[in-house]
């Protein structure tokens, strides 16, 4: 038995699942704007990179992007994109 509740983690003798964890790091699968770019190739401010990732709740490995309006894109974890507005708010 593997206890699981779910929620895409398994407690199973304490250890965490990192699936979700480790699907953050790549592009989403679905619901990616056409010509969104990963922020490393989004041709906006330099230095802004750090500000947006942790305004976003990324961490440094998690895949962010930046739509050609300039939203935000990240991935759920669980493959699916997710707008979180202008690049701007996050400044």
């Amino acid at each position: 038995n593997d206890n699981d509740d779910g929620d895409g983690d398994k407690n199973d003798n304490g250890s965490k699942n990192t699936d979700s964890k480790n699907q953050r790091e790549k592009a989403p699968k679905n619901g990616v704007p056409h010509g969104t770019r990963p922020l490393d190739k989004a041709k906006i401010p330099k230095g802004s990179h750090n500000k947006i990732k942790k305004g976003v709740g990324n961490g440094p490995k998690d895949w962010t992007g930046i739509t050609p309006d300039g939203d935000v894109i990240i991935n759920d974890g669980y493959g699916n994109a997710v707008n979180m507005g202008p690049y701007q708010d996050y400044l």
